[in-house]
């Protein structure tokens, strides 16, 4: 079996072709949205039975008991996988590459649906919603925030100008933005307001590192394993606001430009000074215990997870976090990284219109709103967020809310230039983190790392795809 780890070393071309020398060649479907005409109807595909492959998440636990009610509904049958996260990715790569349509629907999101889309693997879905024969005229899907579905598109061509732009590759279920949550009750006894910038970023996390009733806190935490992962939230949302790219114009790495290496340093002095002793090895999971349990004094983190900081009877920080948005870059702006899960079609399903009758339904305005009740935060629709009762949940988490609003309507979106490499070339500049924690030059660990992901995107073809 070929694991995640090896996806994120080779990259995804290399490993790509491997697969399409094991896997079968049956073409799939040749299913036309534009044939079907008439009113939309829910039973279109009754007696038809789709697969689901679904990465555990609470978003997968509010749908799976509702599925007869799918069924009840349309008459079609649905059967499910569910996996851990890093080994649903391991999984939906080879079932993708097979070309067998052993999979009809599955969970993605944008980083991963790039190397989809180049592989030819998804089914645009732009000719389903605009089929009034297929999209009951209750759907809405203007409902959605739009840079949900923006998240969701791409041309299949590299370069920031393209994200966007092209087909609607998935239907999105849950949003995560990147905000600030901090002490608010040690921001007070030591008078401190939430940092602006990244200079008073560093300066808050040092006043607040300090012992407190003989035990040692430390004023900042953040992930720091090895992985793309470290990269793509509070990291990639600090790089953003201090106007730097991953890449240029023409698919150069830049994440050694002048402002790239000063964001970087204050960064890891940031983390050296102020963050946990152990940091090359935090998961996101650690991370989130470490805050939770009192011991840290900010974490510029995925909002959804104050639903774990106010969990009164887990988490010793419920209602003594405040919520701010990220600090700003030099220039005074702010951008937030951005994931969707989301949901799609397998462009080799054979049950293309039953999948897109479930991709429909999962997503309506009335199971997203179930889903958010349930604990899936947060929610990909405006109306499900304005929703009164879903509103009540936070209403005590500070200004919670009005942060996440904020960021969704003017500062969100996914800042990862739209390419199909993002796992290997996340995974070697998490290691040049790594590398200046530890003591190397920033400038020499960068440069090391961006000619390194100069030559993946070299093999991987990328380049001659630049108009």
């Amino acid at each position: 079996m070929i694991h995640i780890r090896t996806f994120t070393k080779i990259g995804f071309f290399t490993l790509l072709y491997f697969l399409a020398g094991c896997g079968k060649q049956s073409g799939g479907s040749d299913f036309d949205p534009a044939s079907i005409t008439g009113p939309f109807r829910w039973d279109r595909a009754a007696g038809e039975t789709i697969k689901l492959h679904l990465n555990k998440h609470p978003f997968t636990e509010s749908l799976v008991p509702t599925l007869d009610e799918f069924t009840e509904l349309t008459g079609i049958a649905v059967e499910y996988s569910i996996l851990s996260e890093e080994e649903y990715r391991e999984k939906i790569i080879i079932e993708l590459s097979s070309q067998s349509g052993s999979v009809d629907v599955f969970m993605t999101g944008p980083f991963t649906e790039w190397s989809y889309v180049r592989a030819g693997w998804l089914e645009p879905l732009e000719s389903y919603l605009a089929n009034p024969a297929l999209t009951n005229e209750n759907y809405d899907p203007d409902d959605f925030f739009p840079v949900c579905l923006t998240a969701n598109r791409w041309n299949g061509k590299p370069g920031y100008s393209n994200y966007g732009l092209g087909s609607q590759w998935a239907i999105p279920v849950q949003v995560e933005t990147y905000i600030l949550a901090f002490r608010k009750d040690w921001a007070a006894d030591l008078q401190l307001t939430p940092p602006g910038n990244y200079k008073e970023y560093y300066r808050f996390a040092k006043a607040m590192t300090r012992d407190i009733d003989g035990r040692r806190v430390h004023g900042v935490t953040a992930r720091g394993i090895g992985t793309w992962s470290t990269i793509a939230t509070g990291f990639l949302t600090g790089f953003a606001s201090s106007g730097c790219r991953d890449f240029d114009d023409q698919m150069n790495c830049t994440i050694n430009s002048p402002e790239a290496v000063a964001f970087t340093e204050i960064w890891i002095r940031t983390l050296k000074e102020s963050g946990p002793l152990a940091w090359t090895s935090n998961s996101w999971y650690d991370t989130k215990e470490q805050f939770e349990s009192g011991q840290y004094g900010m974490w510029l983190t995925v909002d959804f997870f104050a639903v774990g900081f106010e969990n009164l009877e887990k988490s010793r920080i419920a209602r003594k976090v405040g919520y701010t948005l990220a600090p700003a870059g030099p220039d005074g702006k702010i951008r937030s990284n951005m994931w969707t899960w989301a949901l799609a079609v397998n462009r080799y399903s054979r049950q293309k219109l039953a999948s897109w009758l479930f991709v429909q339904w999962a997503t309506s305005k009335e199971q997203l709103r179930a889903a958010a009740l349930a604990g899936n935060w947060n929610p990909s629709r405006q109306s499900v967020w304005d929703d009164p009762q879903v509103a009540s949940i936070t209403a005590e988490w500070d200004n919670y809310r009005a942060v996440v609003s904020e960021n969704l309507q003017n500062h969100a979106s996914v800042c990862f230039t739209p390419q199909p490499e993002v796992p290997a070339i996340g995974d070697r500049w998490a290691r040049a983190l790594q590398e200046i924690w530890s003591g190397t030059d920033a400038q020499i660990a960068l440069d090391r790392a961006a000619a390194d992901i100069d030559r993946i995107i070299e093999k991987s073809g990328m380049k001659a795809l630049i108009q």
